[in-house]
């Protein structure tokens, strides 16, 4: 889970992560970064807006495209981002999180 300070731009200016696996912490963090929101309007200006969002990693052949429908299938674990209150149809551009393994 994240916290996402949404410059008048629709930037993002910063994300805090509220919890979750510290393993993903930097994943999340470098993904969200590079999301873009459409400017969010308060009293006719552009203004800045922080939100809530969950991330949720998947191996590499859990993968769905959350733009594509898709018939449900138990045998994916994977499911894509959900988007709650304000930043519904606000967020433009998503970039999913990777998460690389180390070598050992």
């Amino acid at each position: 889970m994240v916290k996402v300070l949404v410059s008048e731009t629709g930037d993002v200016e910063s994300v805090e992560v509220i919890s979750g696996n510290p393993a993903l912490t930097q994943a999340a963090v470098d993904a969200v970064k590079k999301w873009k929101f459409k400017p969010f309007i308060k009293n006719g200006n552009p203004a800045k807006v922080s939100a809530k969002f969950p991330l949720n990693f998947a191996f590499g052949d859990k993968i769905i495209d959350a733009s594509v429908p898709r018939a449900p299938d138990s045998s994916n674990d994977a499911k894509p981002v959900q988007l709650t209150g304000v930043s519904r149809g606000m967020l433009i551009h998503r970039v999913d999180p990777v998460y690389r393994r180390r070598p050992e």
